[in-house]
């Protein structure tokens, strides 16, 4: 049976069209209808838009719309809260379509409102907020002077397949691309990855810019005259744990399938997908996977000129001191005072501005047996997150390990990475900081911390001037943990060692 070639069938379909013009890329007229797709249409309107720049859009749109909205920015959809007057909340997402010509490659965006869910409000006020959002983007698109397709016989591509290309800052070859890498903080995902078949090389980064450990694997080598070029994005995925990440991978069609990667030393491997069981294996940078890459500990904010205190065996030989959040952001820091006797370090931070208020220190030299502590910090960050954790306990002894008199004995828990963090009464000054644990045996929760009037004697020695206790009312821990929360950080060390 005779079959016209897709060339001569696309022309001719295009001639037999009379408003060819309507191809063409038009600036959006004032009033002009939202662009949007109907079942059986033959020309359509979308915005000229990238999908990640369409969900950058509508997180813009809701910022000042809703209670509270989540720009996912691996699947480049927008979450949303919202509270009405009343107290009715509903739940909802702006998910931008790509919408393609069935010929050619003429498209656009166009953006879909669904709402999740409600609680006390009708199905009527769920439609007139999606209405209003609605109306809202498309009034938001205009106002940016975003130009409008016309597209002939347009299909919706459900599985939001596009063609993203890397940064023009990321190297496209190999060997440029891995030196890269080296001048960035050690992470061990970042490198030159090899598909299990020899036919990809891809070059693995993490976007430093976005909040979460977001990372985009971009095609360094793939064969010749095949599906793909270098520089273009294979997959992205985000780290839920150290060995764990999800995200989308594009197949050669360009078909988009959410992947679940278990993250190994020295393999990435598909737990999921269309393509069977596919595995990425490291080539470099080398990482020395048996000692940690990065270190942390738990500071927190002293002074009002942004000093942050920790111990000292928490940058201890460090090269590279950062304070902050992996996630975004974190600042270089150095360290101004060092007492390893004491085990104190006070830090200065490049461009404080990620720093939350000082906490005022206790009056006293010390802090009575039986009295209530909370400890703030970040144990096992790596493993357990980098959302601050909590104990509570009372003080059990004036004295620490073989009786030093600088610490003070407590039962709030602490694990590796609480070192530096403020040990707070309950009117949140601090009363001493957290240093150490016995472990090991039939020993549990006698947790060690250095007495708060051995800090002030540091600082005050070298003409640092530290907030004092004000009288505040008393508060429960968790009141007392959100009111602290920005002025504790974590501390990340890389080593030489």
């Amino acid at each position: 049976m005779f079959r016209f070639p897709r060339a001569m069938l696309s022309a001719i379909i295009l001639a037999l069209v009379p408003p060819i013009q309507a191809l063409a890329v038009e600036k959006p007229p004032a009033g002009a209808a939202a662009p949007s797709v109907q079942p059986g249409e033959m020309v359509a309107k979308a915005w000229a838009l990238t999908l990640a720049e369409a969900a950058e859009l509508a997180a813009e749109v809701l910022r000042y719309r809703v209670a509270d909205h989540q720009h996912d920015q691996v699947r480049q959809v927008v979450r949303f809260t919202h509270v009405t007057p009343e107290g009715a909340f509903m739940l909802g997402l702006v998910e931008p379509r790509l919408l393609r010509a069935s010929f050619g490659r003429q498209g656009g965006v166009t953006f879909h409102v669904e709402m999740l869910g409600a609680g006390g409000a009708g199905e009527a006020a769920r439609d007139v907020l999606a209405a209003e959002l609605d109306a809202a983007l498309q009034q938001e698109a205009a106002r940016r002077h975003v130009p409008v397709v016309s597209v002939i016989w347009p299909e919706v591509l459900s599985d939001r397949a596009e063609i993203v290309e890397a940064e023009r800052t990321v190297p496209r070859r190999a060997d440029v691309f891995e030196k890269f890498i080296r001048r960035r903080p050690p992470d061990p995902v970042e490198g030159v990855w090899r598909r299990h078949d020899g036919q990809m090389l891809v070059g693995i980064y993490r976007n430093l810019e976005a909040p979460g450990r977001i990372y985009h694997a971009m095609v360094l080598e793939a064969p010749k005259n095949g599906a793909w070029r270098a520089g273009e994005i294979k997959f992205e995925m985000e780290l839920l744990e150290e060995d764990l990440a999800s995200g989308p991978l594009f197949r050669d069609d360009r078909a988009r399938a959410d992947i679940v990667w278990r993250v190994e030393r020295e393999n990435l491997v598909a737990l999921n997908g269309p393509e069977g069981a596919v595995r990425y294996v490291r080539l470099g940078p080398r990482i020395d996977f048996d000692r940690e890459p990065l270190h942390n500990g738990t500071g927190w904010v002293a002074t009002a000129e942004g000093h942050v205190v920790t111990n000292f065996h928490v940058i201890k030989d460090a090269a590279e001191i950062r304070v902050g959040f992996r996630e975004g952001p974190w600042r270089p820091a150095r360290v101004i005072i060092a007492d390893e006797r004491m085990d104190l370090a006070v830090l200065e931070v490049e461009n404080p501005d990620i720093l939350g208020p000082p906490l005022p220190l206790a009056a006293g030299p010390a802090y009575p047996d039986g009295a209530e502590v909370t400890v703030l910090g970040y144990p096992l960050a790596r493993r357990l997150g980098e959302k601050m954790k909590v104990t509570t306990g009372v003080v059990n002894g004036q004295n620490g390990d073989k009786g030093d008199p600088t610490r003070l004995q407590h039962s709030a828990a602490t694990q590796p990475g609480s070192s530096g963090g403020p040990v707070v009464d309950r009117h949140g000054n601090v009363v001493a900081v957290s240093v150490s644990h016995l472990k090991g045996g039939d020993v549990e929760q006698v947790n060690f911390a250095i007495k708060i009037g051995y800090l002030r004697l540091l600082l005050e020695g070298f003409g640092i001037t530290p907030l004092h206790a004000a009288e505040t009312p008393a508060r429960a821990p968790d009141v007392i943990a959100a009111d602290l929360r920005g002025s504790v950080l974590p501390v990340w060390t890389t080593r030489d060692d």
